[in-house]
């Protein structure tokens, strides 16, 4: 019943047909209004009366019209400008589709072969062609009901009470405002969008579902895209030859494992890397399928580039290159913008995410590296400040970095780092992060009383450290920070959103 009045009312008010602009042979902006297409056609109309009769007249009348094209196209753009800049600040990527709206997408280029076009039905066959030359008739060996057996061995019943109006509410708005739709025809940000007047019935008709323990047909149904998880990594501490060994047993195992169920390795994709800084290290020939694998000397995981001494100055290197690219980018883009939220939300997505992911492993202790970081964020807060008070603040003026980044509300990127890093590790002291790795590394220091003669000892104890390269690690740097608030705070009793703001206050006035 619920679907049937939503199907109706979409099928009313909502029109089910799109207009194909690539075969019309007009091609107007998605955001001309029915009035300026009106106006163009009879400004083309007065235009060739004009040519015609060559009368003043008429060209003052072609003037007008032309006039009012004018107008009318300044005020729409202008519309449609503040209108996608203010989508921008609730969903950062309709920033593409604005970027896809400003490209011409007249000529589609189709597939080439043998120097020929093909045509739709001739690029549907090629493509079925291919993929049957690659796909495996035989079975896998995989016992799948042995391992439905073993997925039942350790469930459990799990009970859900009613739910309330808030619960759905809080469910309908965190929703990604998606225009593709599910099984059920209806998108995302329809339900998100009306979630006002669609929260009741949702209400009644789950909780109705829960009592009964019965569910609708449709959302018995789903689509499953298979996401390919062709990447493995075998890792192993090598000491001695032994160790070379047992590593290459384990890479025989994978690849015997893998041909009995009739996955094939791509070796010339499979490469070997030792993580050391010895002078002499182990270099062990390892094999796959009679095959030497290929040594590099980095590698990019999880979109972090490691090499084998773990400086990641190659990595600081990458992510700034791509940084400025991004922000020249997005500068380019937004010139026209005036909404300040609108940029730094651009900012904060394409840029800024680039400089901070994965920046508790990788940040630096180099000086070099910092600023080559804080650089890049540098540009955009001077460009910012331009745009919030009409000054660019460079020579003559020559405003501080710290006077420019704090009138732009923005914190130096390695204040970020230690502040993420050192909120990383407090969520695990209290259990709402679970990493046993680091967990034991962390060891609270017990004072001897005639050593620590003070009302309260540091809570953690700063690892030993032989090289200054140990002890400037992120880690050790997070500890100190750490000692340093306890002697203001107790990191234990205190409210954590008062937490977060002591701990940014030592890092941003105290450890300078």
């Amino acid at each position: 019943m619920f679907y049937n009045k939503l199907d109706n009312i979409l099928d009313k008010c909502v029109p089910r047909r799109k207009l194909n602009r690539e075969n019309s042979r007009y091609v107007y902006p998605e955001w001309y209004s029915g009035e300026i297409i009106k106006y163009i056609k009879i400004k083309a109309n007065l235009h060739k009366k004009y040519k015609k009769s060559k009368r003043d007249c008429d060209y003052s009348e072609y003037a007008e019209c032309r006039a009012r094209v004018k107008k009318l196209i300044d005020i729409a753009h202008t519309e449609h400008k503040n209108k996608i800049q203010n989508r921008f600040v609730k969903d950062p990527k309709s920033f593409w589709q604005y970027i896809a709206s400003k490209k011409s997408r007249i000529n589609r280029q189709s597939i080439i072969k043998d120097g020929r076009n093909l045509t739709d039905e001739q690029c549907v066959v090629e493509f079925a062609g291919f993929f049957e030359s690659v796909y495996n008739r035989e079975p896998p060996k995989l016992d799948a009901q042995v391992a439905e057996t073993r997925s039942r061995a350790g469930s459990a019943r799990v009970h859900i009470g009613a739910l309330s109006i808030k619960d759905v509410q809080t469910a309908l708005m965190n929703l990604k405002p998606k225009r593709s739709s599910g099984p059920d025809g209806i998108p995302a940000f329809l339900f998100r969008d009306c979630a006002r007047v669609l929260v009741s019935p949702l209400h009644h008709v789950f909780n109705i579902c829960l009592q009964q323990s019965t569910f609708p047909d449709r959302w018995k149904i789903t689509r499953v895209v298979p996401v390919p998880k062709d990447d493995l990594k075998l890792l192993l501490e090598v000491g001695d030859q032994s160790d070379c060994e047992r590593l290459q047993g384990d890479i025989d195992r994978v690849v015997k494992w893998s041909q009995d169920n009739g996955l094939c390795f791509n070796v010339s994709k499979c490469s070997i890397i030792s993580f050391t800084r010895a002078r002499n290290p182990i270099c062990y020939e390892y094999m796959a399928e009679a095959t030497a694998l290929q040594r590099v000397t980095q590698v990019r995981d999880l979109g972090v580039h490691l090499t084998p001494d773990l400086t990641f100055r190659e990595h600081i290197v990458k992510i700034c290159k791509k940084a400025y690219r991004n922000l020249g980018f997005v500068l380019r883009q937004s010139q026209g913008f005036t909404n300040i939220t609108a940029i730094r939300v651009l900012y904060d997505a394409l840029v800024r995410s680039h400089l901070e992911y994965g920046g508790v492993v990788w940040a630096p202790h180099e000086a070099k590296y910092s600023d080559m970081l804080e650089r890049v964020q540098n540009k955009f807060a001077r460009h910012l400040y331009w745009r919030l008070y009409g000054v660019y603040p460079l020579y003559p003026l020559m405003y501080p970095t710290l006077f420019v980044l704090g009138m732009v509300s923005y914190n130096e990127l390695g204040v970020r780092r230690q502040f993420t890093l050192v909120v990383y590790l407090i969520k695990l002291l209290h259990g709402k992060q679970h990493n046993p790795g680091v967990l034991q590394l962390l060891s609270f220091s017990v004072p001897d009383r005639y050593v620590w003669r003070r009302r309260r000892p540091p809570l953690l104890a700063v690892p030993a450290a032989k090289t200054n390269l140990l002890a400037k690690t992120p880690l050790t740097r997070a500890i100190r920070t750490i000692n340093q608030i306890q002697t203001v705070i107790d990191v234990f009793a205190c409210q954590f959103n008062e937490l977060a703001k002591i701990i940014l206050y030592i890092l941003c006035y105290r450890l300078e």
